[in-house]
């Protein structure tokens, strides 16, 4: 028990000399705490502005900074109507003082007054030049016209589209070598970030402008005058279906894609974003395709009917029940004009056959009916001499490709053997061939004699109960016969026509067939 307060004991003799170190080390803790907490706080951005101020070259631009604040401050403050008079002209005044030509000396303006002549003599020295360059230019159109002259009109609308945009440069550039020596330079304003934005983006938008435009130019022109070209002898050259159904609407889907090409050009350099008008395009162009399958439908049946060349504007075809002759087709219709001049629009979603009865050659086909006692032979003898006399025509001869084909007998009708024949002509053309074929085979059966049959009818009156025919009352033949009595002509009219009475006298009269023309009884 003893020991544990020895070890206690034993400590406190141990820490006994620490004591009054201790106790004289707390006051100064103490008072050194008590320094810093009475020190005061330094804010950082107070000590930023205390080594802007140190320093001359931030003093400076601090003071810049703060005018151009002041200034900013001045012009958003509301301004009375009354000095808004005194605004401007002082304003403008102040604008007209620090114009170069106020500040320059007598000698200056002299000096700047010489350059501006040297200046405006360059500017006509530079027109002198675009008039010879103008005028050589007409000759070698001249020149090439004469050696090919399709090229004309061409080479004419080439030579003033470029003579217009060098009138303006020629402009600028006069002005520009005029304004120089007074100090009025775009070399330094040029050389600034926004100089050179603005200056980079108006060459960019005028160049884009001015190839587009030449570009629609030469296309339009040369699918013009490709569809209107002349020979020698001023007849207009017949060009393909084909070409004249796909030059229009290839030359419209240029102008299309050069508008929408020189929308994003122009757009990009205003400092628009085309990103996401892009982006946009095509989640509308997705929405329109969902919304408008039948027109998606449209234009894609009429891309592969014109890139498989089916149908062609001049093309008669008969499309959905209608026939006619094609006026025009877009990406989505068809144009028919039929024989009474009506119009068909009809998209080509509803397409299912087309039948063109015009494509690359055409046949008229002949379906000739002639007598059971006649020869074939000689019937097929007689329509290739009127051929061949159809063919020997100037007025035909260009429209027929080949001879006329003979099929043979082709059916025995109830009364007429028809004899079957085909003429090859050139496409539309097998209608205006096929009616004079027939007008001249109608004038050869007549004087060869071959009878063309045609159908007869049999009037059959009926039978009694006891074989016998109803009596025929001609009312109209007695009357006649009464008129001519009266007149005195009696004998040229014919006797009537007997008619048998019935076997038995007693049976009634059976009442008229239908046999009685007057409707009644005689």
């Amino acid at each position: 028990m003893g020991r544990p307060w020895l070890m206690v004991l034993s400590l406190l003799v141990a820490l006994w000399p620490a004591g009054p170190v201790a106790a004289q080390g707390m006051p100064a803790a103490v008072a050194q705490a008590e320094e810093k907490a009475a020190e005061p706080a330094v804010d950082p951005e107070l000590k930023a502005l205390i080594d802007k101020l140190e320093d001359p070259d931030q003093r400076a631009r601090l003071i810049e900074d703060l005018k151009s604040l002041s200034a900013l401050k001045k012009a958003q403050a509301p301004v009375r109507p009354a000095e808004n008079l005194e605004v401007a002209v002082t304003t403008f005044w102040s604008w007209v003082n620090e114009l170069p030509p106020v500040k320059m000396s007598p000698d200056e303006r002299w000096r700047a007054l010489a350059g501006s002549g040297i200046g405006l003599l360059l500017g006509v020295f530079l027109w002198w030049l675009h008039a010879k360059a103008n005028r050589l230019g007409r000759r070698l159109c001249q020149r090439l016209a004469e050696r090919w002259p399709s090229t004309a009109g061409v080479l004419d609308k080439v030579l003033m589209h470029i003579r217009r945009p060098l009138h303006a440069i020629i402009a600028v550039l006069t002005v520009l070598a005029v304004l120089h020596p007074w100090g009025f330079t775009v070399v330094d304003w040029a050389r600034t970030p926004l100089g050179q934005r603005l200056l980079g983006g108006t060459v960019t938008i005028g160049l884009t402008l001015f190839i587009a435009y030449l570009l629609w130019s030469a296309i339009d022109e040369g699918v013009r005058r490709y569809l209107a070209e002349t020979d020698a002898e001023g007849n207009t050259v017949e060009r393909s279906s084909r070409a004249r159904t796909l030059l229009p609407l290839a030359r419209n889907a240029v102008f299309f894609l050069l508008v929408l090409v020189v929308g994003m050009v122009v757009l990009s350099e205003l400092g628009m974003d085309i990103g996401p008008l892009l982006a946009g395009a095509g989640v509308i162009g997705l929405a329109i395709g969902f919304g408008a399958q039948k027109l998606v439908q449209d234009v894609i049946t009429g891309g592969f009917m014109l890139i498989e060349d089916t149908v062609s504007v001049g093309d008669i075809v008969n499309v959905g029940g209608y026939s006619g002759v094609v006026e025009a087709m877009t990406v989505r219709t068809l144009k028919l004009r039929d024989l009474a001049g009506n119009v068909h629009t009809i998209p080509f979603s509803t397409v299912g056959t087309v039948t063109n009865m015009t494509k690359d050659f055409s046949y008229y086909v002949f379906d000739i009916g002639v007598a059971y006692r006649e020869d074939t032979d000689e019937v097929a003898q007689v329509l290739i001499e009127v051929a061949d006399d159809v063919r020997a025509d100037p007025k035909f001869k260009a429209f027929i490709l080949e001879p006329l084909e003979v099929l043979g007998v082709d059916a025995f009708g109830d009364s007429a053997v028809v004899v079957k024949a085909r003429l090859k002509t050139r496409p539309t053309r097998q209608w205006m061939v096929g009616r004079e074929m027939n007008r001249r085979i109608k004038k050869a059966f007549d004087a060869r004699g071959i009878e063309i049959p045609f159908p007869h009818t049999t009037l059959y009156f009926g039978q009694d109960k006891q074989g016998a025919a109803p009596p025929l009352h001609l009312m109209a033949e007695q009357a006649a016969r009464r008129q001519a009595a009266a007149s005195g002509l009696e004998t040229l009219v014919p006797e009537p026509v007997q008619v048998p009475e019935p076997a038995n006298p007693t049976s009634p009269t059976p009442d008229p067939g239908p046999g009685d023309i007057s409707g009644g009884r005689g």
